[in-house]
């Protein structure tokens, strides 16, 4: 292979509990085992979204945060990406948490807000309605924290115009260090964000890509739309095992 690939594993995500999968890790004990095994077949980054130990609700309680995060470190040698995602429930304030207790080599930083539903498209019925609340204030605070710990963001773009979200930033803040990690965040099981299918997944990366590399001709002296040229892209699909 000529192009080095490097594979995150999202160990537990925000949703799926044990009742849908039973390898879903909640203790520093369980999120140990998934990362030696996931290291052992290749992966080099654990993307973790931290969960109680009993009822395996997402969580950014300091104590569990840090017996987790010092578990995977103590087993592995995977670096640690950060959800400041959370849930959809918690506040900014407890989604910033993961990024102000710990200093981990990446963090989630989500550059738009959108709708986060479930639907039947067989009927259409709307089973989940809901939205996952990412104001631009929040965006930014949430960076500069980063930039503040020297943390690498990776930039999650849910649709097509959190990609044009991004390239604001990078107009008017310095908040990215080169080369800027960027992710389309595909889901097969969300009606809102960008689509899982194939075709889809590779249009979606070309329109992303495009659209970096057409930052007006004004933008191109200043240094931060500069920075909007050196971005490392990947694509996600996440699906219940």
């Amino acid at each position: 292979m000529a192009d080095k690939v490097i594979i995150t594993a999202a160990l537990s995500g925000s949703v799926t509990k044990k009742e849908h999968n039973p390898n879903v890790p909640y203790t520093p004990e369980e999120f140990a085992r998934e990362a030696r095994r996931v290291e052992e077949a290749g992966a080099a980054v654990a993307h973790i979204h931290f969960r109680d130990y009993d009822t395996g609700e997402p969580t950014t309680d300091p104590t569990v945060m840090a017996d987790v995060v010092a578990a995977i470190r103590e087993n592995s040698g995977l670096l640690l990406n950060l959800s400041t995602g959370v849930s959809l429930e918690s506040t900014l304030e407890e989604r910033k948490r993961p990024i102000v207790h710990h200093r981990p080599e990446l963090a989630s930083l989500n550059p738009g807000t959108m709708n986060f539903c479930t639907v039947s498209y067989r009927d259409g019925r709307i089973i989940a309605d809901k939205t996952y609340y990412n104001p631009l204030e929040g965006t930014i605070e949430f960076g500069t924290q980063m930039h503040r710990q020297g943390i690498k963001p990776e930039l999650e773009c849910f649709a097509l115009s959190h990609v044009h979200n991004a390239l604001f930033f990078f107009e008017h803040y310095d908040l990215h260090p080169e080369p800027v990690f960027w992710r389309n965040a595909e889901r097969s099981h969300l009606f809102g964000g960008l689509n899982h299918q194939p075709e889809c997944l590779k249009r979606n990366i070309f329109v992303s890509t495009d659209t970096v590399r057409r930052v007006p001709d004004g933008l191109k002296e200043a240094p931060q739309a500069r920075k909007a040229k050196h971005f490392s892209f990947t694509a996600a699909c996440s699906a219940i095992c």
